[in-house]
């Protein structure tokens, strides 16, 4: 079955170098859980203070330690919050999409962060300054206490993956990846290379090959030059480790805790939580 997501509209068109404001864009077009999850007063407070605009693969949202400019939620397309233990060998430590955002550091009062945030796969986010998002967290309660649990999610994700990288063999690693870049896409498509995949992993790429090839003949994934098309996703779930089972399953359980101690009785847009 499809990702919840692709019942949303899908991503929409725009010129790359035309950011959209916020308060021309329609409720019902918004992919970000977290916007979506949002009382109405909140979401269009946040969006008036947004410009819409285009991610490109490689684009740096957040260089490591140095003052972050702008809070980013991603509509469409993945970041990579990358660490590195030597130079120039970056490892992806947790993947950001159109359920999260990127400016954790902003909301935590810090500034900065020694981890590097990188788009993988290109998209879409909705870009606000940090000095107006500081406000704007400070002034909106549920947007306050949803980013917490995000921020939560982030670190059980990010703690999970260390121990997945640590016990798992690559073939479960390399399709929990899959299984994760594909919800936070919201797409069964997936434009990612052999190459991309193995960066973020830390393996080798023809580890990765042998892995995808096995999948393909199995029926499970379609290779497409470029991309990753997932044609069987619980055959995929079978394949992989249960860690991204789990990394979901505790980041809605906390998204929904959130929503309901600020907001008794709120129902977030249709199609979420």
């Amino acid at each position: 079955m499809p990702p919840s997501s692709l019942a949303y509209t899908e991503a929409f068109a725009l010129d790359a170098d035309e950011p959209l404001e916020g308060g021309n864009y329609a409720a019902r077009d918004i992919r970000n859980e977290l916007l979506r999850a949002l009382p109405r007063n909140e979401r269009e407070r946040a969006l008036a203070l947004a410009e819409l605009v285009p991610l490109k693969p490689r684009q740096v949202l957040v260089e490591a330690n140095l003052f972050i400019r702008h809070a980013y939620f991603i509509e469409t397309g993945i970041a990579s919050v990358l660490a590195s233990a030597e130079p120039r060998k970056p490892m992806e430590v947790c993947l950001v999409g159109r359920r999260g955002f990127v400016g954790i550091p902003i909301v935590l009062g810090t500034g900065r962060s020694p981890m590097r945030i990188m788009v993988q796969i290109k998209g879409h986010a909705w870009r606000i300054p940090a000095a107006e998002f500081e406000t704007l967290v400070s002034e909106c309660p549920t947007l306050r206490k949803v980013l917490y649990a995000h921020i939560q999610g982030r670190l059980i994700q990010e703690a999970l993956l260390n121990v997945c990288n640590a016990c798992h063999t690559m073939p479960e690693r390399i399709c929990r990846w899959l299984l994760m870049a594909r919800d936070r896409m919201g797409s069964d498509t997936i434009p990612a290379t052999h190459d991309l995949i193995a960066r973020m992993l830390g393996v080798r790429r023809p580890g990765v090959t042998a892995t995808l090839g096995n999948l393909e003949k199995r029926g499970i994934i379609q290779l497409v030059r470029g991309s990753v098309n997932v044609r069987q996703p619980k055959a995929l779930e079978r394949c992989a480790c249960r860690c991204s089972h789990r990394i979901d399953a505790e980041y809605e359980r906390l998204l929904k805790s959130s929503i309901r101690s600020s907001s008794p009785g709120y129902r977030a847009l249709p199609g979420d939580i």
